[in-house]
């Protein structure tokens, strides 16, 4: 399910440009690795999704300037 939103909010940020919705999903994925900070497997696959998103977000920002 987190990877499925991430790859959703991927999307959005490439294709609309819409850094709001990447930044409300990134909030979602720090917040599910906070909450679930015990579960080392899936805080780690929560982190890495997120450092996806801010880069796919970073990427797309200075490609289109």
């Amino acid at each position: 399910m987190v990877l499925i939103a991430t790859t959703v909010a991927a999307v959005i940020v490439i294709q609309r440009r819409d850094i709001a919705y990447a930044g409300v999903t990134l909030w979602a994925l720090v917040a599910n690795a906070l909450k679930h900070s015990d579960n080392s497997m899936l805080r780690n696959t929560v982190l890495v999704l997120a450092i996806v998103l801010v880069l796919s977000a970073t990427i797309n920002s200075l490609r289109t300037q």
